[in-house]
């Protein structure tokens, strides 16, 4: 990269870092989840300038700013007391319930969220669901098949056996004519797992 266009993409980094800085003041999950998304481009792009070459000092000053931050953004992309809910679902107690529902219904998409989606679906799975609880995830599962092939997509199959009902093996049925091939596919996936 010629020199000066290195200084335009430094100078470029350097206001995505100070834009990205201001944390919002209110929580809202799909906010977070962008700028956490953000955050890990900005990181990749300031490594890219510093590339660990003697003499770009500054470049690593901001590198390693947009690492803390990229950090920081993953930290607050989760609603308050979202881990300590995640821990109590993990040992059956349905108090976590609520916001692991939640996180799934705001289908929150950055760094490591569909690892964390994999874990909440394992949990869920085991835990008693009111009718409600079981309407909503439904509509989690429609969801995950139209949104796109994702690592955590197995497990929603596996939820879909949990949360089954005559109604919503016939919303997914009607999935397997809608136009996009991957939503065709998802459904059929779903629906082999449930009549495993």
């Amino acid at each position: 990269m010629a020199e000066q266009d290195r200084k335009k993409k430094f100078r470029e980094v350097q206001e995505r870092l100070a834009a990205l800085s201001r944390k919002p003041e209110a929580f809202n999950q799909s906010v977070m989840a962008e700028r956490a998304e953000l955050a890990s481009r900005l990181c990749n792009d300031a490594y890219d300038l510093y590339d660990r070459k003697p003499g770009r000092e500054a470049e690593m000053a901001v590198w390693e700013q947009a690492a803390s931050l990229f950090h920081q953004s993953i930290r607050e992309a989760f609603p308050d007391g979202f881990w300590e809910s995640l821990e109590a679902l993990s040992k059956e107690d349905i108090s976590g319930l609520e916001t692991a529902i939640k996180f799934l219904e705001d289908d929150p998409y950055f760094f490591r969220s569909g690892y964390i989606k994999a874990d909440i679906l394992k949990y869920v799975r085991r835990v008693r669901l009111s009718a409600s609880d079981a309407k909503r995830l439904r509509r989690v599962v429609i969801a995950a098949i139209k949104v796109g092939d994702r690592r955590e997509f197995r497990w929603y199959c596996k939820l879909a056996r949990r949360v089954e009902s005559p109604a919503f093996r016939n919303d997914i049925e009607q999935l397997l004519h809608h136009d996009d091939e991957g939503v065709r596919r998802r459904a059929r996936w779903v629906l082999a797992a449930m009549d495993a």
